[in-house]
């Protein structure tokens, strides 16, 4: 899934062909394949579908988690923990992670 909006993102860069720019110092429009200018605003559409697509991308994105315990008891700051020894409790024990 997440390589068909990568492929979408892509397909919508390469749509939208080379992007026009004005030169600064004379105020020209630069011109793209074949003395054209760029229509208005088909770079904007383009980065607007591959900001949408990255967006869709990483709503997609799976959760993970690096490293995961349980601990004794619950944490006061931020790396204040003590790892519990094993992973089995007793019936009704509370799971502190």
């Amino acid at each position: 899934m997440m390589r068909k909006i990568l492929a979408a993102a892509l397909a919508a860069g390469v749509a939208a062909g080379p992007a026009a720019a004005d030169d600064f110092w004379s105020g020209a429009k630069a011109k793209i394949g074949g003395g054209q200018s760029a229509p208005t605003g088909s770079n904007r559409d383009a980065y607007e579908a591959a900001e949408r697509a990255a967006s869709e991308a990483w709503e997609r994105l799976p959760f993970s988690t690096r490293r995961a315990m349980f601990v004794t008891r619950k944490a006061a700051l931020y790396g204040d923990y003590d790892a519990r020894g094993s992973n089995v409790f007793a019936p009704g024990e509370p799971l502190v992670s």
